[in-house]
C-alpha cells in the first residue's frame, strides 16, 4: 500500500506481507491514521513514512520485516500501541525525525539494531514503550531535547538506554535492567539529565558515561553489577547525588 501527497486518509484493517519494499509507505503525506493493519515479511518496513507529519501510526503489528516501523524526515506524528517483533535491523527508527511522541509499543527482538533507534531527531517524547531481546534498546545518535520516561528496557546484548552525541536530552524514571553491559550508557554527550531510573543486574555497569560533562545524576538506583553501580570515564563538571548505589563491584567509580 502506497500514497503519495494525500491527506485525511484512513489506513485500517490491512494485511501487507511480502512485499518487496513496504507494508505501507507514505511520501509527503500528512493527518492520516494507520491503525490494526497486520505487516510481515517485508523486504524494506512494515510501515514507513518519508517528509510526512502529524499522522497516527496505532495498534498496528508490524513483524519479521527490515525494519519495524521507519520514520524520515517527519515531525508531530503518533506512534502508539503498535507491537513489532522479529525484525531484522529496527522496530522503529526516527532519522531526522522531530517533536515525534512514541508510546506504548511493544518491540521484541530487534536483532542487529535497536528496539527504538534515533539519527539526528530532536525534540521526541519516547515513554512507556518495552523493548526486550534486542542488539540495544532505545539508541540515540546525535540527538537533542528528547524525553525518554517510564520505558522498560531489558535483556538486550548492549546498552538498556544508549546515547551518543547529544545534548540536554531527559532519560526519565525507567527500568533498564538485566542488559549485558550497561543499563544506561552515554558517550560524548552534555547537558543530559539522568533522573529516577532503576537500572539493576546489569552485567557490566548500571550507568555509566565516558567523555561526557555537565551532566545531572540524581535520585537512581544501581544495583548488582560485576563492575561500577555508576562509572564516568574521561567525564568532568558533573552532578552525582542521591542515589542508591550497592552490591556492585565499585559504587561510584570516577577515571
Amino acid at each position: 500500500i502506497g500514497l503519495s501527497n494525500c491527506y485525511f486518509n484512513n489506513i485500517t484493517g490491512n494485511f501487507a506481507d511480502q512485499n518487496v519494499i513496504n507494508g505501507i509507505g507514505l511520501a509527503d503525506c500528512n493527518i492520516n491514521i494507520i491503525s490494526r493493519n497486520s505487516l510481515s515479511d517485508n523486504s524494506v518496513g512494515g510501515i514507513s513514512l518519508s517528509n510526512s507529519n502529524y499522522n497516527s501510526i496505532l495498534n498496528n503489528t508490524a513483524n519479521n520485516n527490515d525494519h519495524g516501523i521507519f520514520i524520515e524526515n517527519g515531525g508531530n506524528n503518533v506512534i502508539t500501541n503498535n507491537t513489532a517483533n522479529d525484525n531484522y535491523w529496527d522496530g522503529l527508527f526516527l532519522l531526522n525525525s522531530d517533536f515525534n511522541q512514541v508510546s506504548k509499543n511493544t518491540i521484541d527482538f530487534s536483532h542487529f539494531g535497536s528496539g527504538i533507534g534515533s539519527y539526528s531527531s530532536h525534540s521526541n517524547t519516547i515513554s512507556e514503550n518495552i523493548i526486550k531481546n534486542s542488539g540495544l534498546g532505545i539508541s540515540f545518535e546525535y540527538s537533542y531535547h528528547n524525553i525518554i520516561s517510564g520505558n522498560t528496557a531489558s535483556n538486550n546484548d548492549n546498552f538498556g538506554i544508549h546515547f551518543e552525541g547529544g545534548y540536554n536530552n531527559t532519560i526519565l524514571e525507567n527500568t533498564v535492567n538485566n542488559n549485558y553491559v550497561s543499563g544506561i550508557y552515554l558517550e560524548d554527550c552534555d547537558t543530559n539529565t539522568i533522573l529516577n531510573n532503576t537500572a539493576n543486574q546489569n552485567v557490566v555497569h548500571g550507568i555509566s558515561l565516558s567523555n561526557c560533562d555537565y551532566n545531572t545524576i540524581m535520585g537512581n538506583t544501581a544495583q548488582n553489577h560485576l563492575e561500577s553501580g555508576i562509572g564516568l570515564w574521561d567525564s568532568s563538571y558533573n552532578t552525582i547525588s542521591e542515589n542508591n548505589v550497592k552490591d556492585n563491584g565499585r559504587g561510584i567509580f570516577l577515571e
